[in-house]
């Protein structure tokens, strides 16, 4: 294989890989942004008397969605280690990469969210 077609595959993968990540990001910012929606909402409705500025909805959301999304990833994150713990992951190769989650994994999604979050957890050929 030629430098030329070795730095084209190498590429490749590196795009593949930042559009793992990418979709890993999207979904996770996508839910911590849905959960301080409600939060917001829920103590609206229920404390009348705490501000409703702009600024105290900007404020409460931009601490709330990192606060939530920080939860989310060290969840996901634990959620990984259980799984490979618990053999409930397929690994392959030096060193090992994910290449299979079993079908009855507690918590599958954030398994699969951690993966996201780390591409480079993953094969060439992911069989997910």
């Amino acid at each position: 294989m030629s430098n030329r077609a070795a730095r084209r595959k190498r590429r490749e993968a590196e795009r593949k890989q930042a559009a793992i990540r990418l979709r890993g990001e999207t979904k996770l910012m996508g839910l911590s942004i849905a959960i301080t929606s409600v939060l917001a909402f829920v103590l609206a409705n229920l404390v009348p008397d705490l501000p409703h500025g702009p600024v105290a909805f900007l404020t409460f959301g931009a601490v709330t969605t990192l606060l939530v999304a920080g939860w989310i990833r060290y969840d996901a994150d634990r959620a990984f280690r259980f799984a490979a713990e618990g053999r409930y992951l397929g690994f392959e190769g030096d060193p090992p990469r994910v290449i299979s989650i079993a079908q009855d994994c507690p918590k599958r999604w954030l398994v699969l969210l951690h993966i996201e979050l780390n591409p480079n957890l993953i094969s060439r050929t992911p069989s997910i």
